[in-house]
């Protein structure tokens, strides 16, 4: 009889429980990627947009190899989910599948992942390597492009001004280019170079760098700081 009213009594309590795990169960809904959209983009950058749950906190994408990890902005929220978006120029020009990941913490632990299947424009403007050194007085830049590129350019302030590159060499998919310009200022400066199918920014490739000048004698040094992709 003991037993009986035991069991009897462990039921009753489990019964009421139920709904109170229900409940911690239903306000903390594991981390979700509810959907992923490809936005349609000229030049060499992918656009990804990400819906997520509400308890996401970083989203970001795995790609390349050696795998680069670049993080999406949240651009979006509501009551049921979060929107983000993500831009990145894939290091292979094919289409491929990367990895998209959403976490509460920074890293991969008790993260969503799902894989996305990109199209990549293989005749996209990519700017490959940019060489810079010190000419008379002035900054040379030797830019190496891939895709359809017609123009490539330089653009700096103080004041603003927009030197253009000549093509010095073509092999194959490859262009070679030249610039040179006067930076005009001593100290820390940020130019950026441009190339594309047009003549202005709308789908070019781009890359900026930032160099330290420094007088010396009848010439001066410079030193490029942390190149950066945009």
């Amino acid at each position: 009889m003991k037993r009986r009213l035991t069991y009897v009594l462990g039921f009753v309590l489990l019964a009421l429980l139920f709904p109170v795990f229900g409940f911690v169960t239903r306000a903390n809904p594991r981390v979700a990627i509810n959907n992923v959209m490809q936005v349609e983009r000229a030049g060499s950058e992918t656009h990804l947009v990400v819906v997520t749950c509400l308890n996401v906190n970083y989203v970001w994408v795995a790609h390349g190899s050696p795998q680069r990890f670049p993080q999406a902005g949240r651009i979006g929220l509501n009551r049921r989910n979060q929107t983000w978006e993500v831009f990145f120029t894939p290091e292979n020009r094919v289409d491929q599948t990367v990895q998209v990941w959403a976490s509460e913490g920074f890293w991969e632990q008790g993260a969503d992942v799902q894989p996305f299947f990109i199209d990549v424009d293989e005749n996209a403007p990519i700017i490959v390597s940019v060489e810079i050194t010190p000419v008379a007085g002035n900054i040379r830049a030797t830019i190496v492009t891939e895709g359809h590129v017609n123009n490539v350019w330089a653009r700096h302030s103080s004041p603003e001004r927009f030197p253009h590159a000549v093509r010095i060499d073509q092999n194959g998919t490859r262009q070679y280019w030249q610039v040179v310009f006067n930076l005009m200022n001593i100290g820390t400066q940020t130019f950026t170079l441009y190339a594309n199918e047009g003549f202005w920014t709308d789908g070019a490739a781009s890359q900026s760098h930032t160099l330290y000048i420094q007088n010396r004698g009848l010439g001066f040094d410079i030193r490029p700081i942390r190149p950066r992709a945009n």
